[in-house]
């Protein structure tokens, strides 16, 4: 398990809980195949192939290489022991093979359901379904994107802070301002006397996949539809998935973090109201 991994939160309040996030299309344009790969470089492992024609979704472009959505037919792997009823029962390593050895796309916090569709060895490894909004990444050299276009996505793309997470604790560890690794200086900064008992309403979403101290935040959506932030959400005993797209009422222990606007909420309650609230996914 790699040591650190990197958060994605968009600077504007807006940015930071729209899903899904801005993309723009290419068309493959290879003679014969080109190779998906895990991780951006010849180095990694091949995980799928595209065709000429395909039409696949760019989300960066980093050095010679696209992020894409991973194609439906990605190899991806996962510890069975750390699988228990089709959920992860801690953070663990979404691979490209069944094995340690093989790189990892990303880590998955605990609490996710994934879709098994194979197995290798007596509960040794499971092949899972790749989630909706796995990355993996191709040469740039044989897609063809408008640079316009591919400007744009850029400009929307660097607008964005990059939170480094330590994937062993949940600690915040820093900011980066690029996606080289820097080793982080600090952990989690909370203000000492800061901490209180709170009650606060309201929708429950995720932030971008791979976070695991922060998964979740509230957040309130007034008549026009915009989005006001209210907290950031921990919680220890379970996901906080089953409650996406439901009004709720949220109680815990809130502390405030050096340098972030928003407090964390440590989650000991969640009272969820009858009425459904308009999901806000398009």
């Amino acid at each position: 398990m790699t040591k650190y991994f990197v958060l994605i939160l968009a600077l504007a309040a807006t940015s930071v809980f729209a899903v899904p996030g801005k993309f723009i299309t290419g068309t493959v344009n290879v003679n014969k195949k080109l190779n998906v790969r895990v991780k951006p470089g010849k180095q990694y492992f091949v995980v799928a192939k595209l065709k000429r024609g395909d039409i696949v979704k760019i989300f960066r472009k980093v050095d010679d290489w696209y992020e894409i959505a991973a194609p439906a037919d990605s190899s991806v792997w996962v510890a069975g022991y750390l699988i228990s009823n089709s959920r992860t029962r801690r953070a663990l390593n979404l691979r490209a093979g069944p094995s340690e050895d093989y790189h990892a796309y990303r880590t998955e916090p605990a609490g996710i359901e994934l879709a098994i569709i194979g197995r290798k060895g007596h509960g040794g490894w499971f092949k899972v379904k790749p989630p909706v909004d796995l990355k993996a990444w191709v040469n740039s050299r044989f897609v063809d994107v408008g640079t316009y276009e591919l400007k744009r996505l850029q400009g929307f793309y660097n607008k964005r802070k990059l939170i480094l997470i330590d994937d062993k604790t949940g600690n915040f560890a820093g900011f980066l301002k690029s996606d080289k690794y820097v080793k982080p200086a600090f952990i989690l900064p909370f203000i000492r006397g800061t901490a209180s008992e709170t009650t606060l309403r309201g929708q429950i979403v995720p932030l971008k996949s791979g976070a695991v101290y922060v998964t979740h935040a509230l957040i309130k959506i007034n008549r026009q539809g915009s989005v006001k932030p209210v907290a950031y959400l921990h919680c220890k005993r379970a996901s906080l998935n089953i409650w996406q797209d439901r009004l709720v009422t949220v109680a815990g222990t809130q502390k405030l973090v050096r340098g972030w606007k928003l407090p964390v909420v440590e989650v000991k309650t969640i009272i969820p109201e009858v009425t459904k609230i308009k999901n806000t996914k398009k």
